[in-house]
């Protein structure tokens, strides 16, 4: 039996409907989606029940008809508005990681730097402890000529040390 078989006239449906628009504004402010189907079903179950087809009868199932669809539009407004956010927020969170990664590959580049940096700085010491051994072994005592010698290896050493710490 459906709650609709026993409505006579045009004040029984006109009652009908009035408590189908009731249950629709209630059902409109609840979130979940299944009551607001059940109501939209219901609604044009109204429509395709109500009789006879008088100008009064087809201007309730008109009513029926226009709260149907506002109350679909909103919940496919309100779902697409709730996709739309969570896209908003996978392109934050996108950005967010692609800020991250930048900063990262932009640290990563400048301690490659640094390390290059020290390197270089440690090539040049033993370059010039090379020179000073040269100079050494033309002009110096022999004293000098051992402590140029334990400069290089320390330099030398150095050097090495920090090409093992780049790689």
């Amino acid at each position: 039996m459906s709650e609709f078989d026993d409505i006579e006239g045009f004040a029984g449906w006109n009652a009908k409907l009035n408590q189908l628009l009731h249950d629709a504004m209630e059902t409109a402010q609840q979130e979940a989606l299944p009551p607001r189907l059940a109501i939209v079903n219901r609604l044009t179950t109204f429509m395709a029940q109500s009789r006879p087809n008088t100008p009064d009868i087809l201007a309730l199932d008109q009513i029926a008809t226009n709260t149907a669809n506002a109350l679909l539009r909103t919940t496919i407004e309100e779902r697409l508005a709730s996709i739309a956010e969570r896209q908003a927020d996978l392109i934050l969170l996108t950005k967010k990681m692609q800020d991250s990664t930048e900063t990262a590959r932009e640290s990563a580049a400048s301690i490659r730097f640094e390390r290059i940096t020290k390197v270089v700085s440690v090539l040049t010491d033993a370059v010039r402890e090379l020179q000073n051994l040269k100079t050494v072994l033309e002009d110096g005592s022999d004293a000098q000529l051992v402590a140029s010698i334990e400069n290089l290896v320390t330099a030398i050493q150095r050097v090495r040390g920090e090409v093992e710490h780049t790689i």
